[in-house]
Formats: structure tokens, sequence, C-alpha cells
């Protein structure tokens, strides 16, 4: 033990991503055509999950709406909504 070197694994060969919109680069109006619902992050989290995407989290308030998650480009993660 003494000798070991640190070693990491890579978990993925895709990108981490954080596609977000918010009130400091967008109005009340557009901030609510990317508003997501309970009912719809499951239904866009279940869609993530059969495109193959490997770990997909959706937050959403009046203030913002983010997606983080892997993806070999942004543009996939922005085609969920």
């Amino acid at each position: 033990m003494k000798n070991q070197k640190p070693h990491f694994t890579q978990a993925s060969k895709e990108n981490f991503f954080v596609i977000g919109l918010s009130y400091v680069k967008a109005d009340a109006e557009t901030r609510g055509h990317f508003s997501v619902s309970g009912d719809v992050q499951k239904d866009l989290l279940e869609d993530a999950q059969k495109k193959g995407f490997s770990s997909v989290s959706i937050i959403s308030t009046c203030n913002r709406t983010e997606i983080y998650g892997f993806a070999p480009s942004a543009h996939q993660l922005i085609q969920l909504l």
C-alpha cells in the first residue's frame, strides 16, 4: 500500500455539459418556455435513458432551468427540451 501510485478510471468517453437559462440572460416569458414541471422532468429523464445518455439531471425553478449530463455533444442535451 505504501508505494502504490494513485490511479483514475475513466467513467465515460463522453463529455460533461451544463446547459442553462436563467433570469440573468432571459426575461420571464422566455424562461417560461423552458420551465420543466415534475411530470415533464420524469418524461425527459426517461427519454434521455432511452436515447442512451449515461447520466442526466434537471433543475427547474422560476428563475432558471439547467440540464447537467454526459453526452457526446451539448447539442444532444439541448434536444431533450
